[in-house]
């Protein structure tokens, strides 16, 4: 960006007492940018139904234990911090995007505050962070990646209202998932096993699964020759 500064912290170079401070400014210019030591774009993409490896091959940063992120920050980018062993993160209101598995695997993460001006959770942004067992997405963000929750410890979520499509496996895996609040009006787009294997889906029954205008799936075994209809309230179906 002209004018401001990306930062990296290589994971040969995290601090022995574990705490990673980024500063505001660099040069007199603001620090806008926390990357990882990986700057490719490439990201791996796999079925969470059939697979468990990582979706990002970036350094893990387990010695990472507390973080300050640049108040001038507006972006953390692709595996920011990866597999850290943070607890809690407070992200200024000055972030507008958090990049793909920027927090994937951080697996003792309870405590997040979100930008009041985030836009974008972009794809495994916090996948496999087993201890955060509540978020409060705010209104203001848009787009909410394929994976972005997925594995997680949530037991609730509110979806906001400018979120106008769900992507594929964005919650799947979430065992503790029971109740999903979304006000919009305006969900266009349900990829592929966005609630699969969540407490929500197990507590449907069998037959038909209805999320809101979408029909979702179909639960439980189909015997030979079934007659069925669609239930009226259905304008559209989810992807497969």
């Amino acid at each position: 960006l002209t004018g401001a500064y990306s930062v990296y912290c290589p994971s040969n170079t995290i601090p022995q007492n574990g705490e990673l401070v980024l500063p505001d400014t660099y040069e007199g210019k603001p620090v806008t940018s926390f990357l990882s030591e990986h700057t490719s774009d490439e990201i791996i993409l796999i079925d969470l139904v059939n697979q468990s490896t990582s979706t990002y091959e970036g350094p893990a940063y387990m010695g990472i234990t507390k973080v300050r992120l640049s108040a001038s920050l507006k972006t953390i980018g692709l595996g920011a911090l990866y597999k850290a062993s943070i607890s809690s993160v407070y992200i200024p209101n000055t972030v507008t995007s958090i990049y793909a598995s920027a927090f994937e695997g951080c697996k003792s993460l309870q405590d997040v505050t979100l930008s009041t001006k985030l836009i974008t959770i972009d794809s495994f942004a916090f996948a496999d962070c087993l201890s955060l067992t509540s978020i409060t997405i705010p209104d203001s963000v848009k787009k909410i990646g394929g994976g972005a929750f997925a594995r997680s410890g949530l037991t609730k979520i509110k979806i906001p209202m400018g979120v106008t499509g769900i992507e594929s496996y964005t919650f799947y895996g979430c065992t503790a998932l029971s109740e999903i609040e979304y006000e919009s009006k305006n969900l266009s787009t349900m990829g592929k096993g966005a609630f699969d294997n969540t407490l929500w889906y197990s507590n449907q029954p069998d037959g038909f699964v209805c999320f809101r205008i979408f029909l979702y799936d179909y639960k439980g075994e189909m015997p030979a020759n079934t007659s069925l209809t669609i239930p009226a309230q259905i304008k559209k179906m989810a992807n497969n």
